[in-house]
């Protein structure tokens, strides 16, 4: 008996070309880049601001990592090499839009991106699912374009950082417009925590060791968020 095999959480790799595509004008100087800090460490400067630095060896990374986190067709002959039939995809550098306060800048960067990864699935619209980011800072903004994500892009999912955003939780208030919109779609909120230290994350306030960090804001904040 065949199983239906679903990776359900795939994620892509920004390619520098998706924001000078996709990103009004106007906002293109807000778009991730990767830069050199003070000390020569590989840094994602983004919405204006520098990223916490996180460790990683960049150029073993850029050299090794799959082409299908750009190339869909590539996406697709690995899930066939692997058995999957079906990936719904997530952003990588997308998980640090939590952490713009501009609000302005955060829907610009996430209209980019949505619009960029509606073109990726379009290669198989039936195995790639795309999920789509929004603006969780302002949220008017947050419910436009998670409208616009299912209504006009056709995503399955509207994907949420669980951590304390712009001073909300998950339960404030502020979000009801947004629950209500996605129980008339019928479609899922998908929380996703990522260790971008650009946001309140549990062990933040007492680590310093980033392996320690990860390990806590995981578990810990997607727990609170689900809860809320």
């Amino acid at each position: 008996m065949s199983r239906l095999v679903i990776d359900a959480d795939g994620h892509i790799s920004e390619p520098p070309e998706l924001w000078e595509e996709f990103c009004d004008p106007e906002f293109l100087a807000f778009a991730p880049r990767r830069v050199l800090d003070s000390q020569g460490r590989p840094r994602t400067f983004v919405g204006g601001e520098m990223a916490p630095y996180i460790p990683f060896d960049s150029a073993a990374y850029d050299k090794e990592r799959p082409k299908g986190g750009v190339d869909p067709h590539a996406r697709l002959a690995d899930m066939d090499s692997e058995g999957m039939e079906v990936s719904v995809i997530f952003p990588t550098t997308g998980l640090m839009f939590g952490g713009i306060a501009d609000a302005a800048v955060n829907n610009a960067l996430c209209r980019a991106y949505n619009d960029w990864l509606r073109t990726y699935c379009d290669t198989d619209t039936s195995r790639l699912l795309g999920v789509a980011v929004v603006p969780q800072v302002d949220p008017a903004l947050m419910v436009a374009e998670a409208r616009r994500a299912i209504d006009d892009l056709g995503f399955v999912a509207v994907m949420l950082r669980p951590n304390v955003i712009a001073g909300r939780t998950l339960d404030h208030p502020a979000y009801d417009g947004l629950w209500s919109l996605l129980a008339d779609r019928g479609v899922p909120a998908a929380l996703h925590e990522g260790t971008t230290q650009n946001v309140p994350q549990s062990g933040q306030d007492r680590y310093d060791n980033f392996m320690f960090r990860h390990v806590c804001s995981h578990p810990h904040e997607q727990q609170m968020g689900c809860w809320s």
